[in-house]
């Protein structure tokens, strides 16, 4: 079983990320092929970019304190 995302799951029928895709973005557990696809994809693709920016401001404040805090201590 691999720790990775399937990059057969990453885009839909139309083209766009799938929600797993773009959690899989979030979680950092694409590989090197799927992460480059998807960061080409958000560079032209207004659709998904809002629907991923979306994403990630609807993130629990707790995770940005956690990612701030450790980023303090250093």
């Amino acid at each position: 079983m691999s720790l990775y995302f399937d990059n057969n799951k990453l885009f839909d029928a139309e083209g766009h990320l799938t929600d797993e895709g773009l959690y899989a973005i979030k979680d950092g557990t694409l590989d090197d092929l799927g992460a480059l696809e998807a960061a080409e994809h958000l560079s032209f693709c207004d659709y998904c970019l809002l629907r991923y920016t979306a994403m990630i401001d609807a993130a629990p404040d707790c995770i940005c304190l956690l990612y701030t805090s450790d980023a303090a201590d250093e």
